[in-house]
C-alpha cells in the first residue's frame, strides 16, 4: 500500500525498527536513514513529468525494471504485465504504486508474481520500496534493506516463515563480492552526510593490469579499481502461488549489463529475466515455485560472483610471478626502491580482502547446501523445507549450478590462500635479502673506512 509520508512521522525508522528497544536495529535504522537522506524531499517534490526529462535517461543509476505475471492460460495484458522498458526512480514509484494485479475471481491454480529489479539502489528507491510496500511484506524487506545496507555486508542465505505473519514464507539472500573495473567511477551513493562512498574501493595500478580490449585510442586509460559490491534478494508470499520478489543488485558487466537503456527492447515480456539472468530460461513464465525461482536468482547470482573473482586471482597471479621474476633479476639500487616495497605491502593488504570475502561466502555455501538443503549425493535436496524442488526441473538445474559455483569458489579459494602464503615468503626471503645487501654495504663502508689516506704535496 502507498503511505502518505507525514513530516511529523519518522517514516524509515518507524518502517525499520522490529522492536523500538533493540539497540541493534537502532544502528540499523540510522544507517539506513543516512543512506536515503534527502530521498523523502526528491520523491514528494518530483511531479509526473520530471520523469520525461531527458536528462533522467542519462543518470548512471539507479535503473530499476518492474514485471507482474500470472499463470493463467489467458496471461495478463501487456500493460498489467509488465513496463516495457528500464525505469528510472521516478518511473519506478509510479509503477509500484499500481496494483500487481486486477482484481478478479480466485482461481487456487493460478500463479501471480510480481519482480522487482533495482540495480544500484540509491535512497530514492529505497524510500520508494518501503513506501509501496504491502504490510504483510514488512518484514522480510527489513532484512532486506539491513543486509544490504551496509559499511561490510556478511553473506547470508535462509529461508522461514515471518515472524509477523502466520503462513508468509521468506527466502533471501545477501552476498557481498569484488569485482574489477577499468574505469574511474567512485560510488556516486553517499553515506554519512556525503562524506563517504557507500562502497569502498582499492586503487589496482601497483598491479600492473592490462585490459583485456583496449578502448579506441582517443580514449586514455583512467586506472584500475577494485570495487567492494554486494547484491540482495528476497522472496516473499502468502503461498506458492502468490508472491513478490525484489532483487537489489551491483552490476559490474559494463560491455553487457543487465538492464541498459540503449537495448531496452531486450528487457520486455518474453526476455531475459535480469534477476535469474539466463538465457536458457527465455523467459521466467516456466519457473512457478518461489524457491526454484529463488534457486535460479542464487546460481545466476553465484556464477557471476565466482567470475569475478577468478578474473581477480588471476590478475594478482599474473603480478606476483611479473614481480618474483623482477626479484630475481634486481639491482642493490632497485630492489630497495620504495616502489618495490609498495608493491608488497598493497599486494597483502588488498588480496587479504578478496580472500576473507571468498572464504566467507564459501562457508556460507557450504552451510546452506549441507544444512539447509540437505543435498544428496545424487545432487537431490533432503531437507523437507526444499524437498518439493526436486519435482521441478528447472529447480534441480539451477541447484546443480549452484554446486558447481560453490565447488569452483573452492578452488579459487585455495588459490588465493596459495597467493598469499606466497606473497609472504616472497616477503620474508626479500628481507632476508635486504639484510644482506645492507651488510654488504657497510662492511664496503667499513672497508673504506680504514684504507689509508695518503697526502700529497
Amino acid at each position: 500500500m502507498v503511505r502518505e509520508h507525514d513530516p511529523d512521522v519518522p517514516e524509515i525508522s518507524t518502517f525499520i525498527l522490529p522492536d523500538p528497544r533493540s539497540q541493534r536495529w537502532k544502528r540499523i535504522s540510522s544507517y539506513i536513514e543516512s543512506f536515503c537522506e534527502g530521498a523523502s524531499f526528491v520523491l514528494d517534490n518530483s511531479v509526473s513529468g520530471d520523469s520525461n526529462n531527458p536528462g533522467f535517461r542519462d543518470l548512471q543509476e539507479p535503473r530499476a525494471w518492474v514485471s507482474d505475471w500470472d499463470g493463467s492460460a489467458q496471461l495478463l495484458p501487456p500493460s498489467e504485465r509488465t513496463y516495457g522498458r528500464v525505469l528510472n526512480y521516478l518511473e519506478l514509484y509510479a509503477v509500484l504504486q499500481k496494483k500487481p494485479f486486477s482484481i478478479r475471481t480466485p482461481n487456487a491454480t493460478v500463479s501471480h508474481r510480481r519482480s522487482i529489479y533495482v540495480n544500484y539502489p540509491n535512497g530514492t528507491s529505497i524510500l520508494t520500496l518501503m513506501r509501496t510496500a504491502l504490510v504483510h511484506q514488512r518484514e522480510a524487506f527489513q532484512e532486506l534493506f539491513a543486509t544490504y545496507i551496509s559499511e561490510k555486508p556478511t553473506p547470508q542465505i535462509g529461508l522461514g516463515e515471518s515472524s509477523w505473519w502466520n503462513d508468509h514464507f521468506v527466502i533471501s539472500f545477501t552476498l557481498p563480492f569484488f569485482a574489477i573495473r577499468f574505469e574511474d567511477r567512485e560510488d556516486i551513493r553517499r553515506i554519512f552526510n556525503d562524506r563517504k562512498p557507500f562502497r569502498s574501493r582499492i586503487n589496482l595500478s601497483f598491479l600492473g593490469i592490462n585490459r583485456p580490449e583496449p578502448k579506441e585510442p582517443s580514449e586514455s586509460s583512467t586506472g584500475v579499481f577494485l570495487h567492494r559490491a554486494a547484491c540482495a534478494f528476497m522472496i516473499t508470499g502468502k503461498s506458492e502461488r502468490y508472491w513478490t520478489a525484489v532483487f537489489l543488485d551491483e552490476d559490474f558487466a559494463d560491455e553487457v549489463p543487465k538492464l541498459s537503456v540503449e537495448e531496452e527492447e531486450d528487457v520486455a515480456v518474453g526476455g531475459i529475466d535480469p534477476i535469474i539472468v539466463d538465457a536458457k530460461f527465455n523467459s521466467a513464465d516456466t519457473i512457478v515455485s518461489p524457491r526454484a525461482y529463488a534457486l535460479a536468482a542464487l546460481a545466476a547470482t553465484l556464477e557471476g560472483i565466482a567470475e569475478h573473482h577468478a578474473y581477480i586471482q588471476e590478475e594478482y597471479a599474473a603480478s606476483l610471478y611479473q614481480h618474483t621474476a623482477d626479484h630475481r633479476q634486481y639491482t642493490p639500487k632497485r630492489f630497495m626502491s620504495e616502489k618495490h616495497q609498495e608493491w608488497r605491502i598493497q599486494f597483502q593488504e588488498s588480496i587479504g580482502h578478496v580472500r576473507n570475502t571468498t572464504l566467507q561466502i564459501l562457508r556460507k555455501f557450504n552451510e546452506f547446501l549441507g544444512q539447509d538443503v540437505c543435498i544428496s549425493p545424487e545432487g537431490l535436496p533432503c531437507s523437507p523445507q526444499w524437498l518439493s524442488v526436486a519435482d521441478e526441473p528447472n529447480a534441480k538445474k539451477s541447484l546443480g549450478r549452484v554446486v558447481a559455483s560453490r565447488n569452483r569458489l573452492r578452488e579459487i579459494s585455495y588459490e588465493l590462500d596459495y597467493l598469499v602464503d606466497e606473497a609472504r615468503r616472497e616477503s620474508k626471503n626479500s628481507h632476508v635479502d635486504e639484510q644482506q645487501i645492507l651488510s654488504r654495504q657497510l662492511q664496503q663502508f667499513t672497508v673504506a673506512a680504514l684504507v689509508p689516506r695518503y697526502c700529497f704535496s
